[in-house]
């Protein structure tokens, strides 16, 4: 290996100026450029002797360094793009099954469904949640799923559910079932409302079977 002495930055100063016009040649913004200059002038002093270092050279790695960038930020767009798409598949789905659900079943047997089907609450817990017997949960789940099944090609008028089916969907999407629990114990006068409504869990069950 030469002893030779690599670059320093008092040679490579020279050619600052023609850099800083070849990156605003390539249309990069202010920071951009002063990022790309400043990383090639250190790769420059790490890797090349002075003798080595041209005005070419410099531009090649300016050159390839704006390529790598451009080609991280196509990617991340992507992934963006990609994530943007599967929301809104999900939201989608979300919004048919708030509806098929807001069309076939009453509030509470949909608040049943939703907590032990989509939420994956066990029974006991959709009943401590719902002030409600396990029995009557069980009893009212086994209507719901039949009424479901009944419901699957029948075409309802969807006039007067639209509450309903906001706020299935808003549950959904928020993946917050305390919005559900507390609407319904909102409606039963004798038990007080005291759900956290910061309380959350992903809805991982074959509910969304419903909007396919």
């Amino acid at each position: 290996m030469s002893n030779q002495p690599l670059g320093n930055a008092n040679s490579l100063h020279k050619h600052y100026e023609s850099l800083s016009k070849y990156c605003q040649y390539l249309s990069m913004t202010k920071w951009e450029k002063e990022d790309i200059i400043h990383d090639t002038f250190l790769k420059a002093m790490e890797s090349y002797r002075d003798s080595e270092i041209t005005a070419a050279l410099l531009k090649k790695m300016v050159h390839n360094r704006w390529v790598d960038t451009l080609r991280k930020s196509k990617q991340e767009k992507a992934h963006l793009y990609a994530a943007e798409d599967v929301q809104a598949d999900r939201a989608c789905d979300w919004m048919i099954v708030a509806e098929h659900l807001a069309e076939s079943l009453t509030k509470k047997q949909a608040a049943v469904f939703l907590l032990v089907e989509g939420f994956g609450y066990r029974i006991k817990e959709a009943a401590d949640a719902l002030k409600m017997t396990e029995t009557g949960i069980k009893a009212m789940l086994f209507r719901a799923r039949n009424q479901l099944h009944k419901q699957q090609n029948v075409t309802k008028d969807t006039s007067g559910i639209s509450d309903a089916s906001r706020l299935y969907y808003q549950t959904l999407k928020q993946q917050n079932p305390a919005l559900l629990i507390n609407e319904i114990l909102s409606a039963q006068v004798l038990y007080p409302t005291n759900v956290r409504t910061n309380h959350k869990r992903q809805s991982t069950g074959p509910i969304m079977q419903l909007a396919a």
